[in-house]
């Protein structure tokens, strides 16, 4: 992929207004713009072809029927081959049209860490080159704030920085020479007007918080910020003029306490009663305000996500707290808010450095698991537990090394496996993987023998070579499920439990030995000594040799990996055999 630069050519069209679609109360009116004067724009995308659109690496469970079905819709409409709002994003002609883009680009992020979409959704958020007689685009006020999303779930730092060094500073030069002396973009009192000062004030808070994030200087932009900002919440102080400026007044923080109260008491009376693009602004304004049932009632509401896919982003941000702490995830920022509806819930988030999951249940608390090399911030309710965890298998899988590629050769791994995908248990690296097609999809930590490594009966040592999963045991079986002699038992396992017996916890593969002599038959049977990969009460001690022969793993791990197999997939086990051994 190509990083040709963002070349901007601006002139203006004496005579012209600039002029824009939008909609308000159901009708399509072109006028936001009216007092602008043209613009137009050459710009060369960032030498990109048509992106994948969006993946689906995102996950959502929850015990509340209302919020799952409003996920499960957004996420459905969202992904679709056919969604003209997501596809039709990524061509100039959504740009003369009332469509937001920011959704789209906040839904990405929570679903897919990748940053092609994203990318060509910013390459084409500029008016088109190609000027169209009284139909020019007014798109280009939310760039900045697409920029600075994308900065903030990315981290991409020279990316965003080339274009903020470049494109940005014509763009905010062009709209600065606009404004009045009170600051406003538009001097009007009509909706139209506030709706144009809104997009602007958040162009230059985005502005001066991508400077800030990449350590340039600030001042001009706030100093401009601050001035418009007194003049746009003057215009709150008397009455909120209608939910859409209201609920943007509230989610770009130009409405103070008494003003979100005055605003949330208008959506109470009107609810969404906005044009279709406001609608998610009306929703997180809800959200913001600690109006969290309100919010939700909202996104039920909604009978078509096609164009609408916030519960994507406002869902996992505002109800699990999940989000950005710093650009591109470094530090996580964690603020649960589950309402008393809610029994369960779990989320994961795909991020740059692997993926971030929170586990919520009403009796037990909420588990958050992070990459780790991540740092957490967190700011739970009074009375809710909240544990974090930093596991290996949620950072991003590291590509096979020289000599790993070199021990699984002479495993010949192609030979056993076909070329397939299969699981690697290094006794070395106290690591199990599942490597597909010489990549790594999965790695976590494990524990091998405590006695080290054998295939003798009894020896309480862990066997090498080729193994096959036998039989899988623990399908739905809950966190904890004890297993004894394979079979389930009555009990679950919680945390904290004081118990010094060897555990067969969550999940069990069965393994059976593929190399006579080695671990298979007389008294070096795999399957014959009941050799499993499994789940474990001393969760403490893996990443060191710590079991009674079997691989043990983390209950988190195991019940992951154990969806990403089948019966009858290869396990190779390798290790460095000790003098004396």
């Amino acid at each position: 992929m190509s990083a040709t630069l963002f070349l901007l050519y601006f002139y203006r069209s004496r005579g012209r207004g600039t002029i824009v679609e939008s909609w308000y109360r159901g009708q399509s009116m072109r006028r936001i713009f009216h007092k602008l004067l043209g613009v137009s724009l050459v710009c060369f995308t960032f030498g990109l072809a048509e992106a994948e659109i969006v993946g689906s690496q995102g996950r959502l469970e929850f015990s509340d029927k209302t919020l799952s079905h409003v996920w499960t819709q957004a996420h459905r409409a969202f992904t679709a081959e056919e969604n003209s709002y997501r596809t039709g994003l990524l061509s100039a002609s959504y740009l003369l049209h009332d469509t937001n883009p920011s959704p789209a680009l906040r839904a990405h992020f929570y679903l897919d860490a990748s940053t092609e979409y994203p990318r060509s959704l910013l390459s084409r958020s500029f008016f088109p080159s190609e000027k169209r007689e009284g139909e020019e685009a007014n798109y280009s006020l939310h760039w900045p704030a697409l920029l600075w999303q994308y900065h903030r779930f990315s981290g991409d730092d020279a990316y965003v920085r080339t274009l903020v060094e470049s494109a940005l500073p014509g763009l905010m030069e062009h709209f600065a020479g606009q404004v009045s002396e009170s600051g406003l973009l538009a001097t009007g009192d009509s909706d139209d007007d506030l709706v144009l000062n809104f997009l602007y004030y958040r162009a230059l808070i985005s502005t001066a918080e991508l400077h800030r994030n990449l350590g340039l200087e600030t001042g001009r932009w706030d100093a401009q910020a601050r001035s418009l900002k007194s003049e746009m919440a003057a215009e709150m102080v008397s009455e909120i003029p209608s939910v859409a400026i209201g609920a943007l007044a509230v989610c770009f923080g130009v409405a103070d306490e008494a003003a979100t109260e005055k605003v949330i008491a208008l959506i109470r009376k009107e609810g969404a009663a906005c044009p279709k693009w406001y609608v998610p602004y009306v929703v997180e304004a809800c959200f913001i305000a600690g109006e969290q049932q309100l919010a939700i009632d909202l996104m039920s509401f909604v009978e078509d996500f096609s164009e609408n896919p916030s519960p994507l982003y406002l869902i996992p941000e505002y109800v699990f707290g999940v989000a950005p702490g710093e650009a591109g995830w470094d530090t996580i920022e964690v603020v649960p808010r589950f309402s008393k509806r809610v029994e369960s819930a779990r989320l994961e988030v795909p991020v740059p450095q692997g993926r971030v999951t929170l586990a919520f249940n009403v009796k037990t608390g909420a588990a958050v698991t992070v990459p780790v090399a991540s740092r957490v911030t967190m700011d739970a309710p009074e009375g809710m537990s909240v544990v974090v965890k930093k596991y290996r298998s949620h950072s991003m899988p590291e590509p096979l090394s020289t000599e790993a590629r070199a021990a699984l050769d002479a495993a010949d791994w192609v030979g056993n496996t076909g070329g397939g995908a299969f699981i690697w248990v290094s006794v070395d690296e106290q690591m199990l993987r599942i490597v597909d097609k010489d990549t790594v999809i999965y790695q976590a930590r494990c524990a091998s023998a405590e006695k080290g490594i054998g295939s003798k009966m009894d020896s309480l040592q862990t066997p090498l070579g080729w193994h096959s999963i036998e039989k899988k045991i623990g399908d739905d079986a809950p966190w904890g499920q004890v297993f004894r002699s394979r079979i389930a038992t009555r009990e679950v396992w919680q945390p904290g439990e004081d118990t010094k017996e060897d555990m067969v916890l969550s999940r069990v593969l069965l393994l059976s030995g593929e190399e006579p002599g080695l671990n298979k038959g007389g008294n070096v049977d795999s399957f014959a000594r009941n050799i499993y990969i499994h789940g474990t009460n001393d969760e403490a001690r893996i990443g060191e040799p710590s079991s009674h022969g079997c691989i043990r793993m983390l209950n988190d791990d195991v019940i992951e990996m154990y969806g990403m197999v089948d019966k009858g997939m290869r396990v190779l086990i390798t290790g460095t055999i000790e003098e004396g051994e």
